[in-house]
């Protein structure tokens, strides 16, 4: 996806704009996003790694 390069805008401005409003609602409604602060990792830690264990817990909570 590509946000149009309006001169003058800063990036908020921009994606404010009613050309990236428009488009909202194709990236809200079709991910998951999840935002995990860590102070700090092991060596080996993979974002793919901890993604798997996250789906599995969760779905393992919800019973399916």
């Amino acid at each position: 996806m590509r946000i149009p390069d309006e001169e003058g805008l800063t990036y908020l401005e921009q994606v404010e704009a009613t050309a990236c409003q428009d488009i909202r609602p194709l990236r809200t409604d079709n991910s998951i996003s999840d935002i995990v602060l860590i102070d700090s990792l092991p060596p080996d830690y993979i974002v793919k790694g901890f993604a798997q264990q996250v789906r599995a817990a969760v779905e393992a909570a919800s019973g399916s």
